[in-house]
């Protein structure tokens, strides 16, 4: 299962929504890879404090490019957290071609259960035609709503579900109704 986390702006949640997503899978015995894409606002370290992430998708580049990735190579660009699952960070890489995206998602499809990927929007839409759910992660911000129409263009809304972070400790007075009327055909989770 390949499952994408990415939002329309930054600083909505996404990252910890990803870990969390991960973990959640890892404690049902699941093996899990959490992929870090977005290299521009990266803090996942931050967020696995404790965990020092020093290999990732520049590994992966690397051996792919050179031909000589197999399984063990693959595991050498991950670490395991102390949450019991692997992690790939997204390096110095500020490009991920769609061939490299394909090859990482084939790659990490065929060792892992569950694949979950922060994602950045300069890499989102291939990743978004791989995966088995999508979750867009936003804030109750009437603007980054409003936005999230641009972000689900020609995606299958099937896979698509929206996660209104901070929606209950929000001073703003978006109700649910509103949003759910700014996201039609869409599941809404609302935290």
């Amino acid at each position: 299962m390949i499952i994408a986390v990415s939002s329309p702006r930054k600083a909505q949640g996404q990252t910890v929504t990803a870990i969390n997503i991960a973990a959640t899978y890892a404690s049902k015995e699941k093996s899990v890879l959490l992929i870090d894409t977005n290299s521009t606002f990266s803090d996942m370290d931050y967020y696995l404090s404790g965990d020092v992430i020093n290999h990732g998708i520049d590994d992966f580049i690397t051996y792919y490019q050179n031909k000589y990735l197999d399984t063990k190579k693959f595991m050498q660009c991950t670490i395991e957290t102390k949450a019991k699952f692997n992690v790939m960070m997204s390096n110095k890489v500020k490009h991920l071609s769609d061939e490299i995206i394909q090859a990482l998602l084939q790659y990490a499809s065929t060792i892992f259960d569950v694949v979950v990927i922060d994602t950045s929007n300069q890499v989102s839409s291939c990743i978004y035609k791989k995966a088995d759910a999508i979750y867009l992660v936003v804030t109750p911000n009437y603007n980054v709503l409003a936005s999230l129409e641009s972000s689900i263009k020609n995606i299958n809304n099937s896979k698509i579900r929206v996660i209104v972070n901070k929606f209950y400790s929000s001073k703003i007075t978006l109700t649910k109704k509103k949003i759910k009327g700014l996201a039609k055909k869409i599941d809404i989770m609302f935290q």
